[in-house]
């Protein structure tokens, strides 16, 4: 299994902003870490978002341009976002696009581009071919100048009612 956050921060949020939500995200979503963090490119190297993951885990930074997360479907669009940013959502579908990247980064390490779904590894990896859903673990919150989502991915022998598999699986949602 494979769990990401999402995260949209505002110019005004600090690191510890950050890691708050990181933090509130984690206890939602029932883990302690997560393998991802997925945001607005030009995010991504923001001063408070940097620190605020280092100081939570030594965890990766996604950025995704505005048109990758627009085709996303989320639970809370945001048309005043969408005037200021480009896209209706940056934390639930940062959270998807990261779960989406970083399994294709999980199928490519173990020596697979095998997209044909077959039975998945016991241990939680894929096995060669082995299919991805993609769901949504926790809806948007909103912090203080931050707001977050996690999106979970998960090896499956069989699409469930809902769900569309593969690398490009979208959420079930």
């Amino acid at each position: 299994m494979i769990v990401t956050a999402g995260l949209g921060i505002s110019s005004r949020a600090s690191h510890l902003d950050v890691l708050d939500m990181l933090a509130e995200l984690a206890r939602a979503a029932g883990v302690l870490t997560f393998v991802g963090v997925g945001t607005l490119e030009s995010k991504s190297g923001s001063l408070a978002l940097v620190r605020g993951v280092e100081a939570f885990a030594p965890i990766r930074i996604e950025g995704f341009d505005a048109a990758e997360l627009t085709v996303v479907p989320v639970h809370a669009p945001s048309r005043r976002l969408e005037a200021t940013v480009g896209t209706a959502s940056v934390a639930e579908a940062a959270a998807i696009c990261a779960a989406r990247r970083l399994t294709g980064a999980a199928r490519r390490a173990r020596g697979s581009s095998d997209l044909i779904p077959r039975a998945a590894s016991l241990r939680g990896w894929p096995v060669p071919g082995a299919a991805a859903a993609i769901d949504m673990l926790v809806p948007k919150l909103v912090g203080r100048f931050v707001t977050g989502a996690v999106a979970r991915a998960t090896w499956v022998d069989q699409p469930q009612r809902g769900q569309a598999i593969g690398a490009a699986g979208m959420a079930r949602y």
